[in-house]
């Protein structure tokens, strides 16, 4: 047997185990939780309507929307470690608070998140609806909420999922703090969205990127005022792979904000990169990477880089 299957096996009895004594208990005993059927973007679960302990996979849109929905967060996977722009946007939590869930083979760790006795897991929907973590093993555990998060379309995710968990007024606050900041910003930005076009995407080790085309921070730039040559709302594929000659033509913009900028140096080394427009006016800029999955506290985030980079203001930094 291996060890996956036995750790299995243990939580199969630990489970069923639960059911006798369940079964066993008199009608004196404590009522069941009030349950909650949700469904969103194709995600269809029974989750408790006021869990008491949650835990989140990867600490990502995850985490944020887990926090921002008012759950009592007692561990999480943090992707990006306990550091980056998403998690000062949640500064106002106490995440050293949160216990850090180990990863084994790329999983989280079942016995470890048994442990927890959790009575909800919260993960990003694309990680449940490909599997990514084990599904019927976590399930085991407790239900699993897989929410929407790092579209576009943040803002109707995140009051579409706020509003079937009836946590509407959730929902809104966050609309409202990222309108805020946006119109901070554009004054702040003055006529820069309308002199200099701008493009964003993630630096390859091949000297290569990827071209953002309809991420979320497409969306915030688009709310900024600025003119990407990329941005397609429509585009089913969010990001297009360029290198070599197609570099000169993708990379051809004003400005650019490069995901993994400083990690993967092929790109900057290249000199057709360093023939850019942005390139030459010292016009290219880092994207922090924990700000590439999230809902409107990741939005606020690039926000606030857009904002620092092109005006030099600190004092748009924090969360």
């Amino acid at each position: 047997m291996s060890e996956l299957d036995r750790r299995g096996f243990l939580l199969g009895g630990a489970v069923a185990a639960a059911a006798a004594l369940t079964g066993c208990a008199t009608t004196s005993g404590p009522a069941a939780p009030a349950m909650i059927d949700f469904s969103y973007q194709g995600v269809e679960t029974r989750i408790p309507a006021e869990p008491t302990r949650v835990a989140v996979v990867e600490g990502r849109g995850d985490l944020e929307f887990a926090l921002v929905a008012g759950y009592p967060v007692v561990a999480s996977g943090f992707y990006f470690g306990r550091d980056g722009a998403l998690l000062d946007e949640l500064s106002e939590f106490d995440l050293d608070a949160i216990q850090e869930i180990r990863f084994t083979t790329q999983q989280p760790d079942p016995e470890q998140l048994a442990a927890l006795e959790p009575d909800l897991i919260v993960m990003r929907a694309n990680a449940f609806q490909q599997d990514f973590y084990g599904n019927d093993l976590l399930t085991r555990i407790a239900p699993i909420l897989a929410v929407q998060a790092g579209r576009p379309q943040w803002v109707e995710d995140v009051t579409g999922q706020a509003a079937g968990l009836q946590r509407e007024d959730r929902g809104q606050s966050e609309i409202e703090r990222y309108e805020a900041l946006v119109a901070e910003a554009r004054e702040a930005l003055g006529d820069i969205p309308d002199r200099l076009t701008l493009t964003m995407g993630t630096a390859l080790d091949t000297g290569g990127m990827y071209v953002w085309a309809n991420l979320l921070a497409n969306r915030v730039a688009a709310d900024l005022g600025f003119t990407q040559p990329h941005y397609d709302p429509s585009a089913a594929e969010p990001y297009f792979e360029v290198g070599g000659e197609e570099l000169g033509t993708a990379a051809n913009a004003d400005v650019l904000f490069v995901q993994s900028l400083d990690d993967r140096p092929a790109l900057q080394e290249s000199p057709l990169f360093r023939a850019r427009p942005a390139a030459v006016a010292n016009r290219v800029f880092d994207l922090d990477a924990t700000l590439n999955n999230g809902l409107g506290r990741a939005a606020c985030g690039v926000v606030r880089r857009i904002r620092t980079a092109l005006t030099g203001d600190t004092a748009a930094t924090g969360g």
